[in-house]
Formats: C-alpha cells, sequence, structure tokens
C-alpha cells in the first residue's frame, strides 16, 4: 500500500485533507482517509499510551 498527502487551498491557506491511498479493495484502487479520521486514531493513540494502554513497544517500535 502507499499513500500520498493532500493538501487542500481554503480562502489561500493550506490545509492538511487528508490521503490517498492506492490498495486493492473491493470499493476501488484509489481511496481517500480524510484528514479528521487520521487525526481522531492518531489522538486515540496518544492517549491510549499517556494511560499505559499501550506501549510503544506494542507497535514494533525500535529505537
Amino acid at each position: 500500500m502507499s499513500g500520498s498527502l493532500v493538501i487542500a487551498d481554503v480562502d489561500g491557506l493550506w490545509k492538511f485533507a487528508g490521503m490517498t491511498t492506492l490498495a486493492s479493495d473491493p470499493k476501488g484502487l484509489l481511496n481517500f482517509i480524510p484528514a479528521e479520521k487520521i487525526t481522531y486514531y492518531l489522538h486515540k493513540m496518544m492517549l491510549m499510551e499517556m494511560m499505559g494502554a499501550v506501549l510503544p513497544e506494542d507497535a514494533g517500535v525500535r529505537n
């Protein structure tokens, strides 16, 4: 799977709009993931880490 950043020009201000992904999927080959969905899950993951429910090691992150 590969992805590309999507930026929207809103009244001359550039904003993160989401990502497009290229992957085989029953709905098609090109999918759009809205920024709201990405930030929701990043925020949720950060809160889970702060509560100790998930540790960086669980994600396979190595220093």
